[in-house]
Protein backbone atom coordinates (compact mmCIF):
# COMPACT_ATOMS: atom_id res chain seq x y z
CA UNK A 1 0.00 0.00 0.00
CA UNK A 2 1.20 3.95 -1.01
CA UNK A 3 1.08 6.85 1.34
CA UNK A 4 1.34 9.95 -0.43
CA UNK A 5 2.27 12.93 1.71
CA UNK A 6 0.76 16.15 0.26
CA UNK A 7 1.50 19.51 1.75
CA UNK A 8 -0.88 22.71 1.30
CA UNK A 9 1.48 26.14 0.88
CA UNK A 10 1.22 28.70 -1.87
CA UNK A 11 4.52 30.33 -1.08
CA UNK A 12 6.96 27.64 -0.22
CA UNK A 13 9.58 29.85 -0.73
CA UNK A 14 8.35 32.01 2.43
CA UNK A 15 10.80 32.35 4.97
CA UNK A 16 10.02 33.78 8.20
CA UNK A 17 12.86 31.77 10.27
CA UNK A 18 15.82 32.05 8.43
CA UNK A 19 15.01 29.20 5.76
CA UNK A 20 11.59 28.65 4.89
CA UNK A 21 9.11 26.50 6.67
CA UNK A 22 8.25 24.75 4.43
CA UNK A 23 12.08 24.11 4.21
CA UNK A 24 12.49 22.95 7.42
CA UNK A 25 9.23 20.62 7.08
CA UNK A 26 11.26 18.64 3.96
CA UNK A 27 14.27 18.56 5.71
CA UNK A 28 12.61 16.32 9.05
CA UNK A 29 10.37 14.40 6.52
CA UNK A 30 13.68 13.51 3.99
CA UNK A 31 15.41 12.03 7.39
CA UNK A 32 12.09 9.85 8.37
CA UNK A 33 11.75 8.35 4.74
CA UNK A 34 9.00 10.19 3.93
CA UNK A 35 8.31 12.20 0.54
CA UNK A 36 6.31 15.89 -0.10
CA UNK A 37 3.82 16.64 -2.42
CA UNK A 38 3.81 20.28 -2.81
CA UNK A 39 -0.29 21.42 -3.25
CA UNK A 40 -1.08 25.00 -4.80
CA UNK A 41 2.75 26.04 -4.74
CA UNK A 42 2.94 29.16 -6.64
CA UNK A 43 -0.46 30.19 -6.40
CA UNK A 44 -2.23 32.95 -4.77
CA UNK A 45 -3.87 32.33 -1.50
CA UNK A 46 -7.54 31.55 -1.99
CA UNK A 47 -8.79 30.19 1.64
CA UNK A 48 -8.45 27.23 3.58
CA UNK A 49 -10.48 24.83 1.66
CA UNK A 50 -8.27 25.60 -1.17
CA UNK A 51 -5.88 22.49 -0.34
CA UNK A 52 -9.19 20.11 -0.58
CA UNK A 53 -10.02 21.64 -3.92
CA UNK A 54 -5.90 20.77 -5.02
CA UNK A 55 -6.23 17.18 -3.18
CA UNK A 56 -9.48 16.85 -5.48
CA UNK A 57 -7.25 17.40 -8.39
CA UNK A 58 -4.29 15.47 -7.14
CA UNK A 59 -6.09 12.15 -6.73
CA UNK A 60 -7.89 12.39 -10.37
CA UNK A 61 -4.41 13.87 -11.94
CA UNK A 62 -2.61 10.61 -10.59
CA UNK A 63 -5.31 8.16 -10.15
CA UNK A 64 -4.49 6.68 -7.01
CA UNK A 65 -5.36 3.35 -5.95
CA UNK A 66 -8.76 3.67 -3.64
CA UNK A 67 -6.83 1.58 -1.09
CA UNK A 68 -3.56 4.36 -0.94
CA UNK A 69 -3.45 6.12 2.02
CA UNK A 70 -2.84 10.34 1.56
CA UNK A 71 -1.57 12.40 3.95
CA UNK A 72 -2.52 16.51 4.26
CA UNK A 73 -0.46 18.31 6.45
CA UNK A 74 -0.34 22.60 6.49
CA UNK A 75 3.45 23.81 5.40
CA UNK A 76 4.71 26.66 7.73
CA UNK A 77 3.85 24.99 11.15
CA UNK A 78 4.31 21.21 10.63
CA UNK A 79 7.10 19.15 11.07
CA UNK A 80 7.73 15.14 10.58
CA UNK A 81 8.44 13.34 13.74
CA UNK A 82 8.76 10.12 13.12
CA UNK A 83 9.97 7.18 10.08
CA UNK A 84 7.10 6.61 7.58
CA UNK A 85 8.00 2.66 8.00
CA UNK A 86 5.50 1.73 10.01
CA UNK A 87 2.42 4.60 8.94
CA UNK A 88 0.50 2.25 6.75
CA UNK A 89 0.00 -0.75 8.77
CA UNK A 90 -0.28 1.45 12.52
CA UNK A 91 -3.08 3.67 10.94
CA UNK A 92 -5.10 0.97 9.60
CA UNK A 93 -5.11 -0.90 12.77
CA UNK A 94 -6.35 2.07 14.60
CA UNK A 95 -9.05 3.43 12.10
CA UNK A 96 -11.38 1.97 9.56
CA UNK A 97 -13.18 4.04 7.11
CA UNK A 98 -13.70 8.11 7.31
CA UNK A 99 -10.90 10.62 7.32
CA UNK A 100 -8.73 10.67 10.26
CA UNK A 101 -8.31 14.56 11.78
CA UNK A 102 -5.98 15.86 14.44
CA UNK A 103 -6.92 17.11 17.41
CA UNK A 104 -6.22 20.47 19.71
CA UNK A 105 -6.67 21.84 23.11
CA UNK A 106 -8.24 25.09 21.88
CA UNK A 107 -11.98 25.56 20.33
CA UNK A 108 -13.12 27.36 18.14
CA UNK A 109 -12.61 29.14 15.00
CA UNK A 110 -14.49 32.57 14.21
CA UNK A 111 -17.37 31.48 12.19
CA UNK A 112 -17.98 28.54 14.98
CA UNK A 113 -19.05 30.99 17.24
CA UNK A 114 -20.81 33.00 14.61
CA UNK A 115 -23.10 29.94 13.50
CA UNK A 116 -24.09 27.24 15.70
CA UNK A 117 -23.25 23.20 14.65
CA UNK A 118 -25.69 22.37 11.92
CA UNK A 119 -25.36 25.56 10.24
CA UNK A 120 -22.60 24.25 7.27
CA UNK A 121 -23.96 20.74 7.16
CA UNK A 122 -27.11 19.09 7.69
CA UNK A 123 -27.85 15.10 8.41
CA UNK A 124 -30.48 14.30 5.88
CA UNK A 125 -32.33 11.11 5.46
CA UNK A 126 -30.11 10.39 2.37
CA UNK A 127 -26.99 11.10 4.20
CA UNK A 128 -25.78 14.88 4.94
CA UNK A 129 -26.59 18.11 3.02
CA UNK A 130 -24.62 21.40 2.38
CA UNK A 131 -26.63 24.18 4.05
CA UNK A 132 -24.40 27.61 4.00
CA UNK A 133 -20.89 28.36 3.61
CA UNK A 134 -18.68 28.17 6.53
CA UNK A 135 -17.22 31.81 6.31
CA UNK A 136 -18.01 34.79 9.03
CA UNK A 137 -20.36 37.47 7.70
CA UNK A 138 -20.04 41.20 8.22
CA UNK A 139 -19.57 41.99 11.98
CA UNK A 140 -16.68 40.32 13.06
CA UNK A 141 -14.54 43.86 12.31
CA UNK A 142 -16.97 45.70 14.54
CA UNK A 143 -17.49 43.01 17.48
CA UNK A 144 -21.25 43.16 16.42
CA UNK A 145 -21.66 39.48 15.06
CA UNK A 146 -23.74 37.07 16.67
CA UNK A 147 -22.01 34.27 18.71
CA UNK A 148 -22.70 30.62 20.20
CA UNK A 149 -23.23 32.29 23.88
CA UNK A 150 -24.31 28.89 24.83
CA UNK A 151 -20.91 26.85 23.97
CA UNK A 152 -22.97 24.12 21.69
CA UNK A 153 -19.91 23.47 19.67
CA UNK A 154 -17.64 22.45 23.02
CA UNK A 155 -20.47 20.65 24.25
CA UNK A 156 -20.86 18.74 21.44
CA UNK A 157 -17.43 17.68 20.73
CA UNK A 158 -17.00 16.67 23.98
CA UNK A 159 -19.76 14.46 24.37
CA UNK A 160 -17.94 12.58 21.21
CA UNK A 161 -14.94 11.73 22.98
CA UNK A 162 -14.81 8.32 23.53
CA UNK A 163 -15.86 7.33 27.41
CA UNK A 164 -12.88 5.65 27.96
CA UNK A 165 -10.76 7.92 26.84
CA UNK A 166 -12.93 11.24 28.79
CA UNK A 167 -10.89 11.04 32.08
CA UNK A 168 -7.61 10.19 30.69
CA UNK A 169 -5.31 12.86 28.98
CA UNK A 170 -6.39 12.18 25.19
CA UNK A 171 -9.91 13.89 26.62
CA UNK A 172 -7.93 17.27 26.72
CA UNK A 173 -7.90 16.70 22.95
CA UNK A 174 -11.12 16.97 21.73
CA UNK A 175 -11.40 19.72 19.16
CA UNK A 176 -10.79 19.27 15.41
CA UNK A 177 -7.90 20.27 13.55
CA UNK A 178 -8.07 20.78 10.35
CA UNK A 179 -3.92 21.31 9.52
CA UNK A 180 -3.44 17.30 9.84
CA UNK A 181 -5.57 14.65 8.62
CA UNK A 182 -5.37 11.11 6.51
CA UNK A 183 -7.60 8.55 5.07
CA UNK A 184 -7.64 6.01 2.17
CA UNK A 185 -8.40 7.45 -1.37
CA UNK A 186 -11.74 5.92 -1.34
CA UNK A 187 -12.36 7.73 1.61
CA UNK A 188 -11.29 11.41 0.87
CA UNK A 189 -13.02 11.08 -2.38
CA UNK A 190 -16.66 9.99 -0.32
CA UNK A 191 -16.36 13.20 1.90
CA UNK A 192 -15.46 15.20 -0.45
CA UNK A 193 -18.28 14.25 -2.69
CA UNK A 194 -20.80 14.53 0.33
CA UNK A 195 -19.54 17.88 0.60
CA UNK A 196 -20.40 18.70 -2.81
CA UNK A 197 -19.53 22.06 -4.22
CA UNK A 198 -17.30 24.03 -1.49
CA UNK A 199 -16.12 27.45 -1.94
CA UNK A 200 -12.13 27.14 -1.17
CA UNK A 201 -13.10 30.01 0.96
CA UNK A 202 -14.36 28.32 3.24
CA UNK A 203 -12.86 27.87 6.93
CA UNK A 204 -12.05 23.85 7.19
CA UNK A 205 -11.96 23.56 10.57
CA UNK A 206 -15.74 24.57 10.75
CA UNK A 207 -16.82 22.42 7.89
CA UNK A 208 -15.34 19.38 8.34
CA UNK A 209 -16.56 19.80 12.58
CA UNK A 210 -20.37 20.15 11.57
CA UNK A 211 -19.47 16.97 8.96
CA UNK A 212 -18.04 15.01 11.59
CA UNK A 213 -21.58 16.43 13.93
CA UNK A 214 -23.90 15.16 11.45
CA UNK A 215 -23.04 10.98 12.32
CA UNK A 216 -22.13 10.55 8.78
CA UNK A 217 -18.88 8.45 9.59
CA UNK A 218 -16.78 10.11 7.21
CA UNK A 219 -15.03 12.26 9.91
CA UNK A 220 -13.06 10.56 12.84
CA UNK A 221 -10.50 12.15 15.32
CA UNK A 222 -7.10 11.06 16.73
CA UNK A 223 -8.08 11.98 20.46
CA UNK A 224 -5.11 10.31 21.51
CA UNK A 225 -2.20 11.97 19.19
CA UNK A 226 -0.91 8.98 17.97
CA UNK A 227 -0.34 10.13 14.28
CA UNK A 228 -0.95 14.03 14.35
CA UNK A 229 -0.29 16.35 17.39
CA UNK A 230 -0.76 19.84 18.09
CA UNK A 231 0.53 21.90 20.36
CA UNK A 232 -1.26 24.88 22.56
CA UNK A 233 1.06 27.51 22.89
CA UNK A 234 -1.30 29.67 24.34
CA UNK A 235 0.17 28.14 27.51
CA UNK A 236 3.50 29.13 26.46
CA UNK A 237 6.44 27.01 27.63
CA UNK A 238 3.60 24.31 28.76
CA UNK A 239 2.00 24.06 25.97
CA UNK A 240 4.89 22.66 24.32
CA UNK A 241 4.40 19.60 25.57
CA UNK A 242 7.06 17.44 23.84
CA UNK A 243 9.93 15.73 25.51
CA UNK A 244 12.84 14.18 22.94
CA UNK A 245 13.44 10.67 22.88
CA UNK A 246 17.55 10.63 21.73
CA UNK A 247 17.07 6.53 20.49
CA UNK A 248 14.15 6.75 18.54
CA UNK A 249 15.61 10.78 17.58
CA UNK A 250 11.79 11.81 17.97
CA UNK A 251 9.39 13.82 20.40
CA UNK A 252 7.09 12.17 22.83
CA UNK A 253 3.45 13.46 24.05
CA UNK A 254 3.96 14.07 27.48
CA UNK A 255 0.22 14.01 28.01
CA UNK A 256 -0.81 11.45 25.98
CA UNK A 257 2.57 9.10 26.05
CA UNK A 258 2.69 8.61 22.14
CA UNK A 259 5.02 9.33 19.49
CA UNK A 260 2.96 11.28 16.57
CA UNK A 261 4.22 11.00 13.21
CA UNK A 262 3.29 14.71 13.00
CA UNK A 263 3.65 17.41 14.75
CA UNK A 264 1.99 21.36 14.38
CA UNK A 265 2.53 24.27 16.93
CA UNK A 266 0.11 26.86 15.69
CA UNK A 267 -0.28 30.22 16.56
CA UNK A 268 3.34 30.94 16.93
CA UNK A 269 2.29 34.62 17.75
CA UNK A 270 1.33 33.70 20.99
CA UNK A 271 4.09 31.68 21.63
CA UNK A 272 6.57 31.71 24.51
CA UNK A 273 8.78 33.51 22.53
CA UNK A 274 8.41 33.72 18.52
CA UNK A 275 8.03 30.43 17.38
CA UNK A 276 9.21 29.02 20.34
CA UNK A 277 8.12 25.85 20.26
CA UNK A 278 8.64 25.09 16.40
CA UNK A 279 12.45 25.62 16.69
CA UNK A 280 12.71 23.66 19.82
CA UNK A 281 11.35 20.53 18.08
CA UNK A 282 12.91 21.67 14.73
CA UNK A 283 16.74 21.67 16.82
CA UNK A 284 16.55 17.99 17.36
CA UNK A 285 14.26 17.23 14.10
CA UNK A 286 16.48 18.49 11.72
CA UNK A 287 19.69 16.40 13.04
CA UNK A 288 20.98 13.64 10.52
CA UNK A 289 18.79 10.36 12.00
CA UNK A 290 22.91 8.77 11.84
CA UNK A 291 25.27 10.72 12.32
CA UNK A 292 28.46 10.20 10.00
CA UNK A 293 31.16 8.44 11.03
Amino acid sequence: MHVHWLVAETNPEHNPRGEGSTKKLDDTGVRRNWKMNLLNAGKPWEGFCQKYSALRDYIAANRLRGTDLVVVTDGRDVLVNRDSADFAKSFRSKFRGGVVFGTEQECCVEVMYEYKPGAFVGKTKAGISRRKPAISGPGWDDGTAPRDKDGLWMRRLHSKVPKHLRNKAAGAFPYLNGGLACGTVKAWKALLKAMGKFDTWEDDQALFTDVMLAKSGLVKLDYNQEFFSNSNVDQGKAGCFYKWDSGKKSYTNTLTKTMPYFIQTPGAKNDFKPFGCYMKLYRNLKKPIHPKR
